[in-house]
């Protein structure tokens, strides 16, 4: 912490940030190793809301009116490990930060896809939606199904989806 002086200790946190993306493909892909789901099926097979996707067709800056069409396949747990979901961010979509404004954690999942399943990688929320994926078809919150099955069994005594309120005193600022 610059700011208050206070140097780096050997037991600091640090925000791992998007190296949650391959953390929770881990555990969808022992979700895959153990039969319980598989790469190419439908997400909406376990998230209904992800049935009859829609893609934008034309957006209008101006007014944020905007026209949609079917998704031209339906999108795959395959399509979101490879960001290829049609799903993005408002961080790195003009048209998605339009409509939700600049809020980095607001969810585009309602909204029509930026482009059909498959038809090119976009950076997104795809891996948010794998982690209500996990919780579907574990039964568990993802915290604790990460927890359970890949931090405590590695030793990773100190890898947290959400750090508890006891340890956030050990976590490294962040500085920009």
């Amino acid at each position: 912490d610059v700011a208050r002086d206070v140097p780096m200790a050997t037991d600091t946190i640090f925000r791992i940030a998007s190296m949650t993306k391959p953390v929770t493909s881990v555990a969808v892909m022992m979700l895959v190793q153990e039969g319980d789901i598989g790469l190419d099926d439908p997400v909406s097979q376990y998230l209904p809301a992800f049935e009859d996707l829609r893609v934008f067709e034309t957006y209008n800056l101006a007014d944020k009116t905007y026209t949609s069409r079917p998704a031209a396949t339906p999108m795959t747990i395959r399509h979101l490990l490879t960001h290829t979901s049609g799903l993005g961010y408002t961080f790195s979509s003009p048209t998605l930060a339009a409509l939700l404004g600049n809020d980095p954690g607001a969810s585009a999942t309602k909204l029509p896809l930026l482009h059909d399943p498959g038809a090119k990688w976009t950076y997104g929320e795809s891996t948010r939606v794998l982690g209500t994926l996990v919780e579907e078809v574990s039964g568990q919150p993802l915290d604790e199904f990460l927890r359970e099955r890949i931090f405590v069994p590695l030793d990773m005594s100190d890898t947290f989806y959400v750090v508890p309120a006891s340890r956030t005193n050990r976590v490294a600022t962040v500085h920009r």
